[in-house]
């Protein structure tokens, strides 16, 4: 099995991340990265050196060209346009070009036109480009269709968080099928559930058995994907792990993120980083091991691609 790394922290570069929290990939394999504490998106080709901003990277703030500490990334692949939640500022922002950017939706709060801390996003470009938001701490997905003053709670209930499969805790994450089945990554909870849209509650398609280290449990979960064939990945975060679930039957995926994983990087990377912070000359912060190795497992899910042969 033949791995190779096509960014890594040890890239002599400015474009070092902290915390880089969401990635994805264009149709020239170019990769764009959510770097969440240096509130920016920025864009790398495959063996860069050096990255290019192509979203925020103008400090924190609320403008309409700044972000702070945005969590979650849906990248248009023909546009090239990029939907954020703007995770800090409790909003939906969208990015045409670095230099023409608008904020589409949101502030702080629980009504249907607000968010309290937005973490993930997705758009269904086949349906008009729906908007589906993870509104963590309102412990609800939003709907938003284009052009709407307010969206719509279609999974979860606002404000309370619960166990019951009517009730979301702390959702991190959304995907959606082609038959409107969605899959939340319901991080409170150590589980994901797989949500038709117009049902009252989910099913649990993996974890669900409380928090633990056992193969069918999660442990506070940050990110999923989709392979290829159809298995589920599941960075288990604070089990320092990337759990791989067996394929969904029918499920058919508006897009497809395929993502292979070397979990064995993540513990043999770490000796590597004091030698690193002694060529950090740019005043960029960097992570100390504690936090690295208890949060290993969503740091390498969401800022590497591996190509497994």
């Amino acid at each position: 099995m033949n791995r190779q790394i096509f960014i890594s922290k040890r890239t002599k570069s400015r474009f070092r991340f902290v915390l880089a929290t969401e990635i994805d990939m264009d149709l020239e394999n170019n990769l764009y990265i959510v770097d969440s504490t240096n509130h920016r998106v920025v864009k790398w080709t495959l063996f860069g050196s050096t990255g290019v901003v192509v979203a925020g990277g103008n400090l924190s703030g609320n403008a309409s060209n700044q972000l702070y500490e945005p969590q979650g990334m849906y990248l248009e692949k023909d546009s090239l346009t990029i939907w954020i939640a703007d995770t800090g500022n409790h909003r939906i922002v969208k990015w045409i070009s670095p230099t023409d950017s608008s904020i589409v939706c949101g502030s702080e709060g629980s009504a249907n036109d607000q968010f309290d801390t937005p973490t993930g996003i997705f758009i269904d470009e086949n349906n008009g480009n729906t908007m589906y938001i993870a509104d963590c701490y309102n412990h609800r997905i939003q709907r938003w269709i284009e052009g709407a003053v307010s969206g719509t709670t279609v999974a979860g209930v606002t404000g309370v968080d619960g166990t019951d499969f009517d009730h979301l805790s702390f959702p991190n994450k959304v995907l959606v099928d082609e038959d409107e089945n969605m899959f939340i990554l319901d991080s409170g909870n150590d589980r994901v559930l797989r949500w038709k849209i117009g049902e009252t509650s989910g099913e649990v398609i993996a974890g669900g058995q409380g928090s633990g280290i056992d193969e069918n449990q999660l442990f506070l979960p940050q990110s999923i994907r989709f392979g290829i064939n159809g298995s589920l990945y599941v960075a288990d975060t604070y089990n320092n792990r990337i759990q791989k679930f067996d394929p969904l039957p029918c499920r058919k995926l508006i897009l497809i993120h395929i993502l292979f994983i070397s979990i064995k990087h993540c513990f043999s990377y770490n000796n590597n980083i004091n030698n690193n912070n002694n060529n950090n000359n740019n005043n960029f912060k960097w992570i100390n091991q504690y936090w690295f190795n208890f949060h290993c497992s969503k740091y390498f899910l969401n800022s590497f691609i591996l190509s497994i042969n």
